[in-house]
């Protein structure tokens, strides 16, 4: 069986074979995915939107389903398209700004992570389920509704490229208003009507506009030219600074935070009498890696638990770490509630000192 890779279309491979694993890496066990991925929107435009997410290609499958069926795609109209395109950004911001503190998730400028923290618990994972399933279905009748209207990631990625150095030209001199990128356009940009280059929010890089044009080098992919240039340097490099400042500042304050907690705990009073504890180590998973844990024995009762390892924001897991380990203790079981803000890295704690208990490896 041969595969025609010019039918199917290079970043319709690309995603098939490295949208699902290669997110769910940068998301699980790279720390700094968002903030690099959010570098490459500004000088670069959104590839991740149209290379990577595994929620973009699935409404892509969906909409293939579609059109095997013969099902005509409708179309917003273009009031209606205006206003609704706005929501996405107003979502993006009630996320960031509201869900954790306005500090913090500026810093932080990730709203997926902001929304899995507000959207905890088995109800909501059933309703994200159906909802994914839902937009799935509505992807047969309109192209990327979800991306268009509901995405925050998509906001986060398009509001960084609107600067961007590198984007999508057009020659207005050799263009024969054909308007066929138009139709290949899934994000519906009207790109037969902009000047010189694509600036939209909602360009998500999928080149199908280049792909479908009928006159060679009106639609190209490359630096902006003329006075515009500079700017967009100075500011990409702008954004690279600032990035980089904040994730300074991020690792400063983790590590005179983690450096304090070390000095509270060396320096705290010791009991007068012997402890008596057998201690156990136990791992599991938290938001970014693995949690480890030393939980202490004695006489079938929990008399401490230390965290020994860990990758979470310190944010999250000093929240998570303070309410769990006290819950834990006071009730002598790990059927403790999660703490509200800091759900995985309380999970994550959780199911170390259960598992600490079960399976009772003795700590060196």
């Amino acid at each position: 069986m041969k595969i025609n890779v010019k039918k199917i279309g290079i970043r319709k491979i690309i995603q098939l074979i490295a949208a699902l694993p290669l997110t769910i890496m940068l998301i699980n066990n790279f720390s700094y995915s968002a903030t690099i991925l959010v570098i490459i929107a500004a000088i670069c435009g959104s590839f991740y939107c149209g290379y990577l997410c595994p929620f973009g290609l699935l409404q892509e499958l969906s909409s293939a389903v579609g059109k095997k069926l013969k099902i005509k795609k409708k179309t917003i109209p273009d009031k209606l398209d205006k206003i609704l395109r706005l929501l996405r950004y107003v979502l993006f911001v009630l996320v960031t700004f509201f869900s954790i503190g306005f500090i913090s998730s500026l810093l932080k400028f990730d709203a997926r992570s902001n929304l899995f923290l507000i959207l905890t618990g088995k109800p909501a994972k059933i309703i994200m389920f159906v909802s994914i399933l839902g937009f799935a279905a509505l992807s047969l009748f309109y192209n990327k509704i979800f991306c268009k209207y509901f995405c925050i990631q998509g906001a986060k990625y398009g509001l960084a490229s609107y600067l961007r150095l590198f984007t999508i030209k057009r020659d207005a001199n050799s263009c024969i208003n054909c308007k066929r990128c138009d139709k290949a356009c899934d994000m519906n940009i009207k790109i037969s009507t902009c000047n010189k280059t694509v600036n939209s929010l909602n360009c998500i890089n999928c080149f199908e506009c280049i792909k479908n044009c009928p006159k060679k080098n009106t639609l190209t992919y490359g630096m902006v030219e003329g006075k515009a240039r500079n700017i967009k340097i100075a500011c990409s490099l702008g954004v690279l600074l600032m990035f980089f400042c904040i994730n300074q500042y991020r690792q400063q304050t983790n590590i005179k935070s983690e450096e304090a907690v070390v000095k509270e705990e060396t320096t705290a009073p010791k009991k007068e009498e012997a402890d008596n504890s057998v201690y156990y180590v136990g791992n599991s998973a938290g938001y970014k890696g693995n949690i480890k844990v030393k939980v202490g024995v004695s006489d079938g009762k929990i008399t401490k638990v230390s965290v020994l390892e860990q990758q979470d924001d310190w944010d999250y897991y000093s929240k998570a770490k303070k309410g769990v380990i006290n819950e834990i203790l006071e009730k002598q079981s790990t059927d403790v509630d999660v703490v509200s803000g800091a759900t995985y890295s309380s999970k994550g704690i959780i199911g170390a000192v259960k598992d600490a208990l079960e399976n009772k490896v003795v700590a060196e």
